[in-house]
């Protein structure tokens, strides 16, 4: 029986996972292999960087925050640690268009308490946060409701909703706090609120948040990390390979039918591409697990850059309501 492992999608998470296949020791049995399979004509999934004019823009992902260990050590292991880049100052400036109007979000609470981003009465119910109650319940929450009982409706509708729709192009009703935020929740569960929670972070006496990263890249974009992955994966690799189906065999194992070219027999698939093109994949082998994967919701992303002399003021994001 084959010992392979296929690995269906080649976006970031199937890079990353063959790759730590195909290097990591002990991980594959002796003399197996690991084959990715991308049905696109590139891979790298929805981090791709072009230049245009003079500037560096990205389709997806601008940058990774650079607190979690593991992105550090894979960047070390592919040789891109020297050119690691964190954001400069100026990307700490973020703005939001609000009734017409471009506002700078504030970077500290005496500049909250003066700007426009809120009403007056918004501003103030934020400040309220430290005395709110902790909730004892142990059920989750969305992130809204949350939001909404810590630092008030407005601020949940229009700072919380700009971090979520940022960042995960979702709805802020319907994520799961401890999914999409862990270490918010951690800071009233072991704190009380989130201002009291920050201060004893801050004192050393809670940690629940941990460091805060700083948004990292690479001076040739952020596509250089996909592009690292995929030289290190070399002929592993391999794009225009559209999975159509996934079989069970009798004996054990897996047969991965790719459309215009031959089956692959593996010991073990795994599955890294879109909910909308695994669902249908799966459907014969484990039709609960597809239905679930089924329900998974999508939403199209629209990027746009803007380009203006050096010499201007740079804005690093902003966010219509």
């Amino acid at each position: 029986m084959a010992q392979d492992v296929v690995v269906v999608g080649g976006g970031i998470a199937g890079l990353a996972i063959g790759w730590e296949l195909h290097t990591r020791p002990g991980l594959l049995p002796e003399g197996a292999g690991v084959h990715v399979l991308e049905a696109a004509p590139q891979a790298g999934g929805n981090i791709r960087t072009d230049r245009k004019d003079g500037y560096v823009c990205e389709w997806g992902p601008t940058g990774f925050l650079d607190d979690v260990p593991a992105t550090l050590d894979a960047c070390r292991r592919l040789g891109l640690a020297p050119r690691l880049t964190p954001a400069n100052e100026h990307a700490e400036r973020r703005f939001i268009v609000r009734k017409g109007k471009l506002r700078e979000l504030p970077s500290g609470p005496f500049s909250f308490l003066g700007s426009d981003v809120l009403t007056l009465s918004g501003r103030l119910r934020v400040f309220g946060e430290p005395f709110v109650p902790q909730r004892r319940s142990d059920e989750d929450e969305s992130v809204f409701d949350f939001a909404k009982r810590r630092i008030g409706r407005e601020a949940a509708a229009v700072l919380v909703d700009a971090l979520i729709t940022g960042i995960w192009a979702g709805n802020a009703d319907k994520l799961s706090l401890r999914s999409a935020l862990p270490k918010l929740a951690a800071l009233e569960r072991e704190h009380g609120g989130l201002v009291r929670g920050m201060i004893a972070k801050r004192g050393g006496r809670g940690g629940a948040t941990g460091p805060r990263g700083r948004l990292t890249s690479f001076p040739d974009g952020l596509s250089e990390l996909p592009a690292a992955l995929i030289a290190s994966l070399g002929s592993r690799i391999r794009v225009g390979a559209r999975v159509t189906t996934i079989e069970r065999l009798g004996q054990g194992g897996f047969r991965v039918a790719v459309d215009g070219a031959p089956s692959l027999d593996a010991a073990a698939v795994i599955v890294a591409c879109p909910s909308w093109f695994a669902s249908p994949l799966l459907a014969e082998l484990d039709a609960p697990l597809s239905a679930q994967i089924d329900g998974i919701p999508t939403v199209p992303v629209a990027v746009a850059h803007l380009g203006s002399p050096a010499r201007t003021r740079r804005v690093s994001s902003v966010s219509d309501f």
